[in-house]
């Protein structure tokens, strides 16, 4: 049996943020630009290694989903303005519905040119 959802892959990015605030604001670029078609954030608690030290802060989880067309000016327009020193930006390739799948693609089909 073949799984319908093979054939309707789309792109999850992912960053962090400092606080709230620059989550929306990235967000808004970001859809703006039509570059990804939704993005999701909330507040974490992260723990990571940093100069010799373990750290611990709040943070906010960007999570952003885009076709695999448009990864390229999604990644550059999250780096830009990026606050850290070393932005964390990550993607992989996730499985979807066809509706969905069509609509992340619908949703950011502005040429690059128009950007």
């Amino acid at each position: 049996m073949t799984n319908s959802f093979d054939t309707n892959t789309i792109l999850c990015l992912y960053t962090t943020l400092p606080d709230e605030q620059s989550a929306k604001n990235l967000a808004q670029k970001l859809l703006h630009h039509q570059a990804v078609a939704c993005v999701t954030f909330h507040q974490t608690s992260s723990m990571y290694a940093w100069i010799g030290e373990i750290e611990v802060s709040q943070e906010w989880i960007v999570m952003c989903k885009t076709s695999s067309e448009h990864e390229t000016i999604a990644r550059t327009l999250i780096a830009q303005d990026h606050p850290y020193k070393i932005p964390c930006i990550l993607s992989w390739p996730v499985q979807s519905s066809p509706q969905y799948a069509q609509w992340v693609n619908d949703s950011t089909l502005l040429p690059e040119t128009d950007r």
